[in-house]
């Protein structure tokens, strides 16, 4: 137990506590605006949660299951990245994502990160669907109605790629964020 708290704590100290509070305040304003813009989740377009039929409470423990999951793999990846960039110096992007199809670590490391990057982008995505939803549901008139508006009405077109678009920015600041922090500690511990 006491390998895992130490695992933890040193994924910590390269993960700012700024990104899992941002992380997590963007859990919450996701459940705030769904709440707005549908209180009866009568418009819920979540596929979990229209699978699996969930209610507030439901919703709340999968959010919380996913915060907590995600948050950790990213704490547990930076750890890993922190052991091996003591070992090893990644010369450019190039090698990092050859070396990751080397190691499977390393490879599983990195979509944790890009991963957790991704998920942020997507709820920030989420939370802005959530409010033109509820301007569109709720408002009588104004330019965000209009817009809203026309983002509903054809969002049958885009909402899909928009949301798998978002992976791809993920994935590119995890690698720019493991890149980094490997530069920073190779630099710190150099190797003997």
């Amino acid at each position: 137990m006491s390998s895992f708290l130490n695992k933890i704590k040193a994924g910590v100290k390269l993960a700012p506590a700024s990104l899992i509070v941002l992380y997590l305040l963007f859990f919450i304003l996701d459940s705030v605006t769904t709440y707005i813009a549908s209180p009866d989740l009568k418009y819920e377009s979540n596929w979990l949660v229209v699978l699996l039929n969930l209610d507030w409470l439901g919703i709340i423990i999968k959010d919380t299951l996913i915060f907590t999951v995600v948050s950790a793999s990213l704490i547990l990846s930076l750890n890993f990245l922190n052991d091996y960039s003591i070992r090893n110096l990644f010369n450019g992007y190039k090698d990092l994502v050859l070396k990751s199809f080397k190691d499977p670590k390393l490879l599983i490391s990195i979509i944790f990160i890009g991963m957790f990057f991704s998920h942020i982008l997507n709820l920030g995505h989420i939370i802005l669907n959530n409010y033109l939803a509820y301007v569109f549901l709720h408002q009588t008139n104004g330019w965000i109605k209009s817009f809203a508006t026309y983002y509903i009405s054809n969002q049958k077109y885009f909402l899909f790629y928009i949301q798998y678009l978002l992976i791809i920015p993920g994935y590119i600041i995890a690698i720019y964020r493991v890149r980094l922090i490997n530069k920073r500690i190779f630099q710190n511990n150099p190797r003997s």
